[in-house]
């Protein structure tokens, strides 16, 4: 704790921390310094000179924001000198910003506005000029409209903190201006579109388009929930107005959000939302009530468990949703129908592999993103964490201006290896090998720790594994040399706190178990790895029950199922459910009535066109979705569902903190809490909950919140280190990568509505290939391309650029065919994919290379 002293401030005597700005003291002891250019989250640069204050003893004023305080200082902020300064200042300012207040959306809200007033400004003595710039609306979310700028530099400032650094000021004296290089629009300035610079504005000069004439400040009503993309789960601060949604912000000023986040969410009110019930009517999917579709489902489903029994029924239910939806529907399968045959799309990233990493090193090892921040050394596996997961690329970025040290093992140079001491550009689906030679150059190099290694069961099996494995077969498997991988185990395990952070919907599990492994020798078993998560609740859907082999609080069904008898008042079933791969093998025989929930398995799987056909096979199919998505296209009955802005309840992040998510509009379409225990009455088995609360009480009952529990013993994994991903061979010479992209996510669903797809190239249609592939295959960039797999082809756009290596091609998750080509081979134990790089031919005009 800093040690505190004393300052007096208007004739007032307070103790505040050593060290603190005069600004930061007067706040604490409830005194307002005026200010432009200080912000609570920046560096301060003491350059507006509006914070301006008298100290006891300094000739002149001084700047509050950029003076220290010290023990017996005697400061005034408020004298008639002061003031008199302050309004200088300000109309200095003024003398070079036009009057347009009374259209102005910050009216009200714009601190140069609220200083002007307290001061009784009427208008400035200076010559006034406009400066006369065009104001920049090139983009979709963002208006610039430099004529209002005053120069406090906050924006340039929140740029550099959050790692982007592409604006600053360029030239000089009263032509001063905020700009990008060369003076670009935002968007061909490489600007991500975080919006942090909307955030810290004073003033009008940056302000959100789609709020323009729609709201001021006052009129909005904020509700503070969760963003609904990716597992970093985020806090959002909505804006309404006369209930719409008027924009997204962080909590405070500094709080990091990414494209997705502050812009992304205008499909909640898209008017391509489903609102009512739709029943297939000759061939047709035709709007009906909620009384017939709910009593229509409820027949159709009883009829096929009464003639073929309760595990010829399915379900599975996306990772977006709440804890408490994904704890109903898998309550309902199980205890409404009777069948364990509940699966959701947590199968497809990461899970169930990622309960086996947490088993090997403990709760506890997940860390939080000031983890991230606070770490000295990270270690970066597969994951393109500026892209796929920005929150987490921010708290990379502040390690790493703070002195971190970063390893990143990548195929792809992607923006954050560029950031990296060592950049390990291994070959494709080789992660394994460079994993397990860094393992091995830890033991060798005995740079690991002994002591707690040899606590560690199979240690000594762990060290005959790694004496077997030859430097050479690491060195030709990865396309490392070993004096690297030596260099990046150093750097690594010299780290006082260490962090390895990797994509888990792109690890094998045999990745995760070596990252395990590493931990386990290093000893770091606390705040040790960050598996990312693509979707906004896969940990806590897990956790809710919706996988085949778990009930609620990941128990394995014959050791949970008498307590949840006792509490659910039924029998359950104790045969093992089928995974979703099983289930969709099994369509058309065993399985022949399905239940989906927010998830869309002919975009977002493997293999998709046996994925539809599968679908196709029951003989019912009910979907409960916000879209009419491809899989509610072959569906009998589509259920509307809500967002996550409609929502009330709660979600479990990547860093394992439970978050509460509100309900920002009232629900466009019946709740998707209220949808389950509808279909469930109908089916005979009652859950008479009357709120979201009442079914978080019942899971607390049940489910231990998930906490970060250190084990009492560890033991090291045993991996046998092999290529991943499908073999290349003559006739599919190639390897394509399936990833995110800034402004396109997942399977597209969202933001291919949102005005998100406006900056995303051809709405994610492309293949992005490195220029010396382009030129052997003959490629222009635009031109139209077909690539080819072993379960089917699609043609699509070329992009060149080189950040891939040679041989390995680019495919956007939310392309709307990718799931095309990819291979629904799986895991035998774990039953979830297990190739997810793909062997490819490509050609143009016909001509296959």
């Amino acid at each position: 704790m800093s040690e505190q002293v004393t300052v007096t401030i208007n004739g007032k005597e307070v103790k505040v921390p050593e060290g603190v700005f005069i600004i930061q003291a007067a706040k604490m002891a409830g005194i307002d310094i005026p200010h432009l250019c200080y912000c609570e989250c920046l560096p301060s640069t003491g350059s507006c000179r509006v914070c301006l204050v008298e100290v006891e003893g300094i000739k002149g004023l001084v700047a509050s924001c950029a003076r220290k305080v010290k023990d017996g200082m005697v400061i005034a902020t408020d004298t008639e000198k002061i003031r008199e300064a302050r309004r200088f200042v300000l109309e200095l300012i003024l003398s070079n910003h036009p009057g347009d207040c009374m259209s102005c959306d910050k009216n009200g809200a714009c601190e140069l506005q609220k200083y002007a007033y307290e001061l009784g400004i009427e208008k400035t003595s200076f010559l006034m000029k406009d400066p006369g710039y065009e104001i920049d609306k090139s983009n979709p979310f963002i208006e610039r409209n430099y004529n209002l700028c005053i120069l406090c530099g906050r924006c340039v400032g929140i740029c550099k903190t959050q790692g982007a650094d592409i604006i600053d000021f360029i030239k000089r004296g009263m032509i001063t201006k905020v700009a990008t290089p060369l003076d670009k629009p935002l968007q061909e300035s490489g600007c991500d579109f975080c919006g942090s610079c909307l955030a810290v504005c004073p003033v009008g000069a940056l302000l959100e388009v789609d709020r323009r004439f729609r709201g001021r400040e006052w009129e909005m009503k904020e509700t503070r929930t969760v963003c609904s993309y990716c597992g970093c789960g985020c806090d959002l601060v909505f804006g309404i107005v006369d209930g719409q949604i008027m924009r997204a912000t962080g909590e405070g000023l500094g709080d990091f959000l990414c494209a997705r986040g502050r812009f992304g969410w205008d499909f909640v009110e898209s008017p391509k939302r489903i609102t009512k019930p739709l029943i297939k009517k000759d061939g047709v999917l035709t709007e009906s009530t909620y009384e017939e579709a709910f009593g229509f489902v409820a027949e159709r489903l009883l009829d096929i468990k009464k003639a073929h029994g309760a595990d010829s029924v399915g379900g599975f239910i996306g990772a977006g949703n709440t804890n408490e939806v994904a704890y109903l529907f898998q309550k309902f399968l199980r205890a409404g129908i009777g069948t364990n045959n509940i699966d959701s799309s947590a199968r497809l990233l990461g899970f169930p592999a990622l309960v086996d990493l947490y088993e090997a090193l403990g709760d506890g090892a997940v860390v939080s993103m000031k983890d991230v921040e606070e770490a000295d050394a990270l270690l970066l596996v597969n994951a393109d964490v500026t892209v796929a997961y920005p929150r987490v690329g921010v708290a990379v970025k502040r390690a790493l201006s703070s002195g971190a040290k970063l390893v990143t093992i990548d195929a792809r140079r992607t923006k954050i290896s560029e950031k990296a001491d060592i950049y390990i550009q291994s070959k494709v689906g080789s992660d394994e090998f460079v994993l397990s030679g860094l393992l091995k150059e830890l033991l060798d190099g005995k740079i690991y720790d002994e002591e707690f290694a040899k606590k560690c069961e199979k240690f000594e099996d762990l060290k005959k594994s790694l004496g077997k494995l030859k430097m050479e077969t690491v060195e030709r498997e990865s396309g490392i040399s070993k004096d690297v991988l030596k260099e990046a185990a150093k750097l690594y395990s010299e780290g006082k706190k260490a962090v390895i952070i990797f994509g888990a919907e792109t690890a094998s599990p045999q990745t995760m178990e070596l990252i395990a492994d590493i931990s386990l020798l290093t000893g770091r078993t606390r705040a040790s790895v960050l598996p990312c998560l693509l979707s906004s609740n896969l940990r806590g859907t897990v956790y809710m029950g919706a996988l085949a082999e778990f009930y609620p609080g990941v128990r394995k069904i014959d050791e949970a199922r008498n307590d949840f008898e006792k509490t659910w008042g039924v029998k359950l079933p104790k045969k093992a459910g089928l995974s979703i791969k099983e289930m969709l093998d099994g369509m058309g025989s065993s399985i022949l009535g399905m239940y989906i929930v927010g998830a869309d398995p002919v975009t977002q799987f493997p293999n998709s066109s046996s994925v539809a056909k599968s679908l196709s096979s029951l003989d019912f199919l009910v979907v409960q979705d916000t879209f009419l998505t491809e899989t509610a296209k072959l569906a009998d009955v589509v259920l509307p569902g809500i967002t996550l802005a409609e929502s009330n309840g709660t979600i479990v992040n990547m860093e394992y903190r439970t978050k509460e998510v509100r309900a920002v509009i009232e629900p466009l379409a019946e709740t998707d809490w209220k949808t389950v225990t509808a279909l469930s009455k109908r089916m005979n088995y009652t859950m008479g909950y009357s709120s979201e609360k009442e079914i978080a009480k019942e899971i607390k009952s049940l489910v231990f919140v998930p906490k970060k529990i250190e084990r009492d013993t560890y033991s090291f994994i045993l991996v046998e280190p092999k290529v991943s991903g499908e073999e290349p061979d003559k006739k599919y010479p190639y390897t394509l990568i399936v990833g995110e992209t800034t402004f396109g996510f997942y399977d597209g669903v969202r933001t291919k509505i949102s005005k998100l797809s406006e900056l995303e190239p051809n709405m994610g249609d492309y293949v992005i290939f490195n220029s010396d592939d382009a030129a052997f295959l003959g490629l222009e960039d635009g031109c139209k391309v077909t690539v080819k797999s072993r379960r089917g082809k699609v043609t699509t756009s070329a992009r060149i650029l080189d950040f891939l290596p040679k041989g390995m091609f680019f495919m956007p998750s939310c392309h709307h065919k990718q799931g095309v080509l990819a291979s629904d081979s799986i895991d035998l134990k774990l039953k979830s994919p297990q190739d997810q790089l793909i062997a490819v031919s490509v050609s143009k005009e016909g001509v296959a290379k």
